[in-house]
């Protein structure tokens, strides 16, 4: 498990379990991104090239897992 997993599973050891209840595992996954979002409304955070290469990983592969799942993220990118 990563260092950035092994945290976030201290932090809610429940939330990461293949077993957990999904709605467990939602609130886990929601606590991680809003915390995530408070720290990069720090200005310096995004001036990181490591930040900055992590962030672009994250979208690549949340822009693959929608196109996997046949859904666009967000209702501002559906068809109108």
């Amino acid at each position: 498990m990563s260092r950035h997993l092994t945290a976030i599973a201290e932090h809610d050891p429940a939330g990461l379990r293949d077993d957990a209840e999904p709605d467990s595992y939602a609130d886990a996954t929601t606590t991680a991104i809003a915390a995530l979002r408070q720290r990069l409304s720090q200005p310096s955070a995004l001036e990181h090239p490591a930040v900055c290469r992590e962030l672009r990983k994250l979208e690549e592969q949340l822009m693959s897992q929608f196109d996997q799942g046949g859904r666009k993220p967000g209702r501002h990118r559906s068809p109108a």
